[in-house]
């Protein structure tokens, strides 16, 4: 999947530079030989945590579900193909 196609125009300025430092700090720890696991474990609680912040838990809370539907759906439609 190309992530890049996901960018929207409604996407925060700095968001494509944002990307990139993060995708260089990814590559970095995988040269330094860091697990995926280890990677994905720290990414997904800083994430979770900035994003609490932000939304609140019930917010965050619906998104994650909504998220959870889509990605169901899209298996569910590969199952059946």
């Amino acid at each position: 999947m190309d992530i890049d196609c996901l960018n929207e125009a409604g996407d925060p300025n700095g968001t494509a530079q944002a990307r990139a430092i993060l995708r260089a700090a990814l590559q970095h720890c995988a040269d330094k030989g860091v697990s995926q696991d280890a990677v994905l474990t720290a990414l997904l609680s800083e994430a979770l945590l900035r994003l609490v912040a932000t939304y609140g838990p019930q917010g965050v809370a619906a998104a994650l579900h909504q998220a959870g539907d889509v990605i169901a759906d899209g298996v569910l439609a590969r199952l059946r193909q």
